[in-house]
């Protein structure tokens, strides 16, 4: 339970009873049928989820797979720190046809910084152990190769974590996470070092040259390389992902990095709602907009197609500050310009026509420049109770820690 500056987590049992996760199959069901949805994506995620019972785990698993295999195709994955990985997990994962994402921030001292057990000792060897039975598991063809995701400490060099987990840890699948900042929450590293660090992810992937997936790099490339061209007013409408996050006694809201920002309240639940409902409430449709919508002072940017103020990148919440919401560019902005402009220089020396680079960057034609939509009012009304609670500066977010 993602719980930074939220205390959604203390109302919430510890694990989902049989009576939500029956609640919940029924809900997604439901919602892929309304929806016309071809895949059901399930993530396990935390917390840890691997600290629920295998058994019960297992016993989700065969539930929603029951209840949902003849309307949608059904994927499970779940974002792990691996230090429970053993072959007992690895026969679950191969059972159910897993996708696994596992958190480590690098080598082992970049890596302990932050991610302590509960004793206060450093988990990297234990981490590594279970990415190398995963490993293992993979070459076997059992699973698939597991992903890797760092939360992106501005302090430590890039270049070295990224090495370390391609030279060290053998991987193929990267991820590398903006840390979820707000405008009204502390730094954790001044523009000039998140740079620093952006600029040497970039750096070491040209260096290499076997073939690997970095996701904050491969997908702007795909962008700036026309492969993802801008999106058609219908294609705007249908949606290629639509993501819900459900807690352990159901009740439903938005991608969870939303939390620290406490403007959503919980009311709704599975057992309560329909997933068709839901996406159509209020606040979801405001995210939905303001997502695709250019904040007001993005709108001379050259890399506005593709940033939408960070929303591009995956991190909505680096816009929001409380005066404003989300109509700001993002808390990394700098940083984020600075890391398109290399991605691209290094493009077009590897290739890239301009005309190409140019047709991309074209705002002309950008469904993102209508104006800023309305803060609901029920999120408005919320604002001077929040303000009351933190006082006038939130609790500052040092390091986001998923898995």
């Amino acid at each position: 339970m993602f719980n930074l500056g939220n205390e959604d987590h203390r109302s919430h049992s510890a694990t989902m009873s049989d009576e939500t996760a029956i609640a919940t199959a029924k809900f997604l069901r439901e919602g892929a049928e309304q929806l016309s949805a071809q895949t059901v994506r399930i993530i396990f995620h935390g917390g840890e989820p691997l600290l629920l019972k295998k058994r019960r785990f297992r016993r989700l698993c065969a539930l929603f797979l029951d209840n949902l295999a003849d309307v949608a195709n059904v994927e499970f994955s779940v974002q792990t720190n691996a230090m429970l990985v053993d072959e007992e997990w690895i026969d679950i994962f191969e059972q159910y046809r897993f996708s696994v994402g596992v958190s480590i921030d690098g080598p082992e001292g970049y890596n302990d910084k932050f991610r302590k057990d509960h004793q206060g000792r450093g988990t990297y060897q234990r981490v590594v152990k279970g990415i190398r039975l995963l490993q293992a598991a993979s070459a076997k063809g059992r699973i698939r190769l597991p992903g890797m995701l760092v939360v992106i400490d501005p302090h430590n060099n890039g270049k070295e974590i990224f090495d370390h987990l391609v030279n060290v840890m053998g991987a193929k699948y990267i991820n590398f996470l903006l840390p979820m900042t707000s405008h009204d929450m502390q730094k954790c590293g001044t523009d000039e070092a998140m740079s620093s660090y952006l600029l040497d992810v970039g750096q070491a992937y040209v260096e290499h040259k076997e073939k690997i997936v970095v996701r904050i790099v491969n997908q702007f490339l795909r962008f700036i390389c026309g492969a993802s061209p801008l999106p058609s007013g219908e294609q705007m409408e249908s949606k290629a992902n639509v993501l819900v996050a459900i807690s352990s006694d159901g009740h439903i809201g938005p991608d969870d990095e939303l939390k620290p920002l406490n403007i959503f309240r919980e009311v709704e639940t599975v057992g309560d709602t329909t997933l068709q409902q839901f996406l159509n409430s209020e606040f979801l449709a405001y995210l939905d907009t303001v997502s695709n919508t250019v904040p007001d002072e993005c709108r001379e940017c050259c890399w506005q197609n593709y940033c939408r103020g960070g929303a591009g990148t995956g991190s909505l919440i680096g816009r929001y500050s409380r005066k404003n919401h989300f109509n700001n560019k993002s808390v990394h902005c700098e940083p984020l310009r600075t890391f398109y402009a290399k991605l691209a220089y290094d493009a077009m020396g590897n290739g890239l026509a301009e005309s190409l680079l140019i047709q991309c960057l074209d705002t002309t034609l950008s469904p993102y420049l209508n104006a800023f939509p309305e803060t609901p009012v029920a999120m408005r009304k919320a604002f001077p109770i929040v303000a009351q609670i933190l006082g006038d500066e939130m609790a500052p977010n040092l390091h986001a820690i998923p898995g």
